[in-house]
């Protein structure tokens, strides 16, 4: 019977509440920053509106914005989510390393399930057992395991680097266009004012959308996390190349955990540049 196809559904519960709490917390601090932003994006335009209204929806506004900072503040949503996308990674990688037989869960060690249960008990303070299907995986041959290990460890994250590298380039170009025809605006408007030909602030209101984007840019580092994107998928691509010269279940544990170390030295990487 082959092994299974999304082979990371069968990983102990303890991942799964992992990345579905981190996935969760990046929603909610991409939301309220989102929201925040726009709040103060437009208090910035009415701020430039001479009614008398005007004044008490500013007002409004504001204190929108400010208490959606005070619950991002109090509820610190983005330590929710790489405090879960650490533990989710800490148990992805100890799962392969088990269910393909990679140190220190080598097809010689003498007893790998209590030593898989005793690796989360010390990274995470919870003791759960390999599951049926990572066990079926593991008593596969070494040929079943190197196949299953580069179909949906290495290819799928190779995979997953590369396209998050192009989309993270395209939104980057996008709002770099977006930020240019801003400024273009401010400086048009700035003009404008100097001229005489409009006599309220468009400066003002332009300047407040202009730092608005360039404050979302900054939080979703869409240039920085494609750069480093492709160099974790460069640096897979090369893995994925040395695995034909790998021969023996040695070689092959020692292969895995090198693997699974540069992959880990990718997410030490992202979570640095995150705090």
């Amino acid at each position: 019977m082959p092994l299974t196809s999304n082979f990371q559904a069968s990983f102990p519960a303890v991942f799964h509440a992992a990345d579905d709490a981190s996935e969760r917390a990046q929603n909610a601090f991409f939301r309220m920053s989102g929201a925040r932003l726009f709040a103060l994006c437009i208090a910035g335009v009415l701020a430039e509106v001479t009614m008398p209204e005007a004044a008490i929806a500013v007002a409004v506004v504001f204190g929108i914005a400010l208490a959606l900072e005070l619950v991002a503040f109090m509820r610190r949503p983005e330590r929710a989510w790489y405090d879960g996308r650490a533990r989710a990674e800490s148990v992805k990688t100890l799962a392969w390393r088990y269910s393909v037989g990679g140190a220190p869960f080598s097809q010689d060690s003498s007893d790998p399930d209590a030593l898989f249960a005793q690796r989360l008990q010390d990274v995470l303070g919870v003791a759960e057992e390999a599951s049926e299907e990572m066990k079926r995986a593991r008593g596969s041959s070494l040929e079943e395991r190197r196949d299953l290990y580069l179909r949906e460890r290495i290819e799928d994250q190779l995979r997953w680097y590369t396209n998050k590298t192009r989309a993270d380039e395209r939104w980057a170009r996008a709002w770099a266009v977006v930020l240019v025809l801003v400024e273009a605006g401010a400086f048009v408007a700035a003009v404008l004012r100097a001229m005489g030909r409009i006599d309220f602030d468009l400066f003002g209101i332009v300047g407040a959308i202009g730092a608005a984007v360039a404050a979302w840019t900054q939080s979703r580092q869409y240039e920085s996390l494609a750069a480093a994107y492709s160099v974790a998928a460069q640096e897979l691509a090369m893995i994925a190349a040395q695995m034909e010269s790998v021969e023996g279940e040695a070689a092959w544990a020692v292969f895995v955990a090198n693997a699974e170390d540069a992959m880990s030295r990718e997410h030490t990487m992202w979570r640095a540049s995150h705090r």
